[in-house]
């Protein structure tokens, strides 16, 4: 079976979205090319391989998954990582942090009667008429078929944007170096970008900073990066040049 650009395969044992990736056409040698859904880099599969793959349909496709992004509440400045199925509340974001992230939060806010109940596993806040507000742990799903465990800290009460710019301070900007401000590894967490785009929409373009001719290009949300504060810029084969500074 031949597919077609844009459609959404996974392994027949595979359940969506585990593993899921999306067809970007076929190269001259008839191997099928791909990449994970979500965003990552292009994936090349001989002809024999295709067999393990089954397209996704409509119905699988409409299943919502959570992306990665920066969130902050109304006239503030401080920002937090956390997940959005792009869900709103009278059109505000309605996000969900990991437990890190969501103590942080609670910290943040300075109000003592904050606090974690591990008997009921969720965050409490108190709302302005000094009742308990509970934001119990629930499980969801990322791209790439992952299941994370979250807290909705605000999610449906409180006034969230989400924040285009990459995590670790201020709005990031075009031939900037970054790198992934979560890496699922020390292999992931070595690598480096180069910056291609401003956020547009929340998302930005970025190009693997190595000796390969070809350097992948990748389309991320702009909260899964941040900026290197490393005093290197590339150079036109793709190392780290030295330089001086703090």
């Amino acid at each position: 079976m031949k597919f077609s650009k844009g459609d959404i395969l996974v392994l027949k044992e595979k359940q969506f979205p585990d593993g899921a990736v999306v067809v970007d056409g076929y190269d001259d040698s008839g191997r099928l090319m791909a990449h994970p859904m979500g965003g990552g880099f292009q994936q090349y599969f001989p002809v024999a391989s295709t067999s393990g793959f089954r397209l996704v349909d409509e119905a699988e496709r409409s299943r919502a998954l959570f992306r990665r992004a920066r969130f902050a509440l109304a006239d503030s400045e401080e920002t937090f990582n956390g997940w959005t199925d792009g869900q709103t509340w009278n059109g505000w974001e309605m996000p969900r942090f990991d437990k890190g992230e969501a103590g942080r939060l609670i910290r943040w806010l300075g109000d003592e009667r904050a606090r974690f109940d591990a008997e009921r596993d969720a965050f409490v806040t108190v709302s302005q008429d000094g009742e308990d507000e509970v934001w119990a742990g629930e499980t969801i799903t990322i791209s790439g078929g992952s299941a994370v465990k979250v807290y909705p800290v605000g999610a449906g009460a409180w006034i969230w944007d989400e924040v285009a710019t990459a995590r670790g301070g201020g709005a990031v900007k075009a031939n900037d170096i970054v790198k992934y401000s979560r890496p699922v590894d020390e292999e992931e967490a070595k690598f480096r970008f180069i910056l291609l785009n401003e956020p547009e929409k929340g998302r930005v373009d970025i190009q693997l900073i190595c000796d390969e001719r070809i350097k992948p290009i990748e389309t991320v949300e702009a909260g899964e990066i941040e900026a290197v504060r490393e005093p290197h810029r590339p150079d036109g084969e793709g190392r780290l040049t030295g330089g001086s500074g703090s």
